[in-house]
């Protein structure tokens, strides 16, 4: 049985976290500067005003990063928490700020080719197909508004093309894992209809055996499948309609006891299982008015999740857990063409969404119901404005004006104690920024940045109810805004033939009322609340080196601490100076890709190393994972249009926990990583 691993980190450890290199292709090192979206225009990565990344789709399949959770590990600072274990309650921190429970809103928001994913079910999704993904540090809550405080992640799906072209993958690996992949694109009609069809067919068996039923322990089944219609209407209008849906199913999830330090298995002969299942769909309509484009976006997002069995680190209590959501937006804005004196950007914005959870537990103290039905509507005008003063220096402006209203109602039972409640809140918030940027060399600039962001205030849901202060006034379940201002200095060098690239950023976050999910020992009710304040700052690093025309290498770093300044929670406990849960001071990643000699450039053998030093699990920091190097490697072979690939993941069966938690005087519970997995895979391009 595996033993999660305490300790400090080796010397060699944080020697390796310290020359950090952040995963992608060698191959990107030589090439123009990237082009993203992620600010709702065409832009370099190195223009933007800000701390940004870029990871590519061939990074993507290269390093086996086969969900979103693979891909945020592959970004020092962004990290992805699955809530106890359970894949389908997840919250996603970058820079430390994100959400304690995921009840709680979201702060980094994670879109799907221009469409929000509004709950935290459809943000641990999968990855296929993939073009692209964009990062951006720091509050964003000009452009994207409430669920933006920490920062957005963009993926970018690949787009249908004029000529066929196809791709087709076949994968197994020793945790019993299956897997297919494939993707058409062409015209329809030629220089008219282009089309692309994608879907991803996958199955784990796990690799870890339940000693009560004698099946596999943490099993997981993917399918999922995208469309993308592209329609030249006329030479100024084009439109595009995406449809993506899915279905995600982890079984038997494994949660353990730790005794002495080591993980016990809780084996149940009714183990819990988790389903969700996920549809979204994308119209984008482009109208070029030469100067300007005229853009619409409408999205459509549901979801629903359920899990039912014994929980998993829980004894004695079998649950059962329902989260539905259904919902739309609609943005048009208008934004210029090309680089001018004045870059400008205007848009409008309405969001509407409804969430149902439910939640029935048996436990040893008798049975408990709850039930919660949220309806959030959001209306908001935007706009950015880049002043070009000359060639080397520009001033950028901006500011969303919006207006959040959240409508909640629910029923709770527990034993012979019942209450329902009901209750709206609004919230209006002005979220500016200012920045400046100077280029000293037409391949180094500096740049300075403020900006603002917010989680809108809301209600309680599951959880919440207490026998001892039963209450039908939602008021008493409510909790209020949460505000960011980010102040950041940032650097972005690069030699002339960008054979050596340097990205640096400075930051310290100003965080106040942030949303705290904690125990009232009074009444036994399990609440949100608002801290009184709290701060984030750091360094963030990002270097791409192409050594030689067959080595490069690339990382990054984010050193820093987020911590808790001033907060009593109702017990009277202080967690003034209190790491932030999940929050590590130091993550890092190294990743190398070497093409050796004598192969004609058919060959490459890559490999990334992972860092995250020491970080807790709760407020008290007493339950924690101590700091830990993961190493992936990689083996790929090309010929013709083929590819073969070796890989493993945790190369040296590293132990870890991934979740722990100690409720009374008990033994600390939760959940623990895979280990080493190796797998291989064929490809083939068409």
């Amino acid at each position: 049985m595996p033993k999660p691993s305490l300790g400090r980190p080796t010397l060699p450890a944080v020697i390796l976290s310290c020359t950090l290199v952040q995963a992608a292709l060698a191959q990107d090192a030589l090439l123009p500067p990237v082009t993203v979206t992620a600010q709702k225009r065409a832009t370099s990565v190195d223009e933007i005003i800000g701390s940004a990344t870029a990871v590519s789709g061939d990074a993507v399949e290269r390093y086996r990063m086969t969900d979103t959770k693979d891909l945020f590990s592959s970004v020092p600072g962004l990290q992805m928490q699955e809530y106890g274990g359970f894949p389908a309650q997840t919250t996603v921190m970058l820079r430390g700020i994100g959400a304690d429970r995921p009840e709680l809103e979201g702060a980094v928001q994670i879109n799907q080719d221009g469409a929000a994913m509004p709950t935290a079910e459809m943000a641990n999704f999968f990855l296929f197909d993939v073009e692209r993904a964009e990062i951006l540090r720091g509050p964003q809550s000009t452009l994207y508004g409430r669920s933006a405080e920490g920062g957005v992640v963009n993926l970018v799906s690949r787009r249908p093309t004029e000529t066929f072209e196809g791709r087709a993958a076949l994968g197994v690996n020793d945790f019993g894992g299956r897997s297919a992949e494939m993707a058409l694109s062409g015209s329809i009609v030629p220089d008219r209809l282009r089309s692309r069809l994608a879907f991803i067919s996958s199955d784990e068996d796990g690799e870890r055996d339940n000693p009560a039923t004698g099946k596999s322990l943490n099993g997981r089944t993917v399918k999922a499948a995208r469309l993308i219609n592209s329609l030249k209407l006329t030479d100024r209008l084009n439109a595009e309609l995406l449809l993506q849906g899915g279905e995600l199913r982890h079984r038997a999830m494994a949660g353990y006891f730790f005794v002495g330090g080591r993980p016990v298995l809780n084996a149940s002969s009714d183990p819990y299982d988790t389903e969700t299942k996920a549809n979204n769909g994308v119209l984008t309509v482009n109208w070029d008015g030469g100067d300007f484009s005229l853009i619409s976006l409408t999205t459509r997002a549901s979801a629903d999740s359920t899990g039912q069995g014994m929980a998993p680190f829980i004894t004695g209590t079998h649950q059962y857990n329902r989260r539905e959501y259904d919902g739309w937006t609609q943005e048009v804005r208008l934004a210029s063409k090309g680089r001018r004196t004045l870059d400008w950007l205007a848009g409008i914005y309405y969001a509407s969404g409804d969430r149902g959870e439910t939640l029935r537990a048996q436990t040893a103290y008798g049975r408990m119901n709850f039930h919660t039905d949220q309806d959030k509507k959001t209306t908001a005008v935007f706009g950015d404005l880049t002043w070009n003063l000359g060639d080397a220096f520009r001033l950028s402006a901006g500011a969303r004006l919006a207006r959040d209203t959240t409508r909640i109602s629910g029923n709770d039972s527990m034993l012979v104690f019942s209450q329902s409640y009901r209750g709206e809140r609004s919230d209006t918030t002005l979220s500016p920024k200012i920045g400046a940027a100077y280029d000293f060399t037409p391949n180094h600039t500096a740049y300075g940045l403020v900006s603002h962001g917010y989680k809108a205030g809301s209600f309680n849901t599951i959880n919440t109810f207490s026998p001892l202060a039963p209450s039908t006034n939602a008021d008493a379940y409510e909790y209020g805004r949460e505000t960011v201002i980010n102040y950041e200095i940032g650097s972005k060098y690069r030699l002339p033939d960008r054979r050596l690239t340097v990205n640096t950023a400075l930051y310290y976050m100003d965080w106040r009322d942030k949303q705290v999910y904690n125990l009232d020992a009074a009444t036994f009710a399990v609440v949100t609340s608002n801290a009184g304040r709290a701060s984030s700052y750091g360094l963030e690093l990002d270097a791409q080196w192409q050594a030689t025309p067959s080595l490069s290498l690339r990382g990054g770093l984010a050193l820093g601490n987020s911590r808790y300044d001033r907060y009593t929670d109702p017990n009277g406990v202080e967690y003034d100076g209190k790491q932030m849960e999940y929050f590590s001071r130091l993550s890092a990643l190294l990743a190398v890709d070497w093409q050796p000699p004598g192969f004609d450039r058919r060959l490459s053998l890559s490999g990334s190393a992972r860092y995250r030093s020491r970080h807790y699990f709760d407020m008290a920091n007493t339950q924690d994972q101590g700091g830990l190097v993961l190493v992936d490697a990689f083996v790929n072979y090309d010929f013709d249009r083929f590819r073969v690939s070796l890989w493993s993941k945790n190369l040296f069966d590293r132990d870890y926990v991934t979740y722990k938690v100690r409720v009374g005087s008990g033994a600390p519970t939760g959940t623990i990583g895979a280990g080493r997995q190796i797998g291989l895979s064929l490809s083939a391009d068409f």
